[in-house]
């Protein structure tokens, strides 16, 4: 199996071009920051997750913590008229 080289003065199948990104990637991107439930969310689920791995916290402060993270996020059902506060 050859691997050409788009530098390669010989090469005729033209530049390398790079994949499109998925429109439906960027919709579901634009929409988890378009709630502050979710925003805060993201947020504490990433800390608790990067302090476990760092040592700063222990196993069963790790499940307390994410259980309380997931059961404010469906539990909070927000206001979805008002921008920002509903999911």
């Amino acid at each position: 199996m050859d691997i050409e080289n788009p530098n390669d003065p010989n090469n005729t199948s033209g530049p390398v071009q790079a994949p499109k990104t998925n429109a439906k990637v960027k919709n579901g991107m634009a929409k988890l920051f378009e709630s502050a439930s979710k925003i805060v969310f993201m947020g504490v689920a990433l800390a608790v997750i990067v302090a476990l791995f760092t040592g700063h916290i222990t196993g069963d402060q790790f499940m307390i913590l994410a259980s309380m993270t997931f059961t404010f996020y469906f539990a909070n059902k927000g206001d979805v008229s008002k921008p920002f506060a509903g999911k």
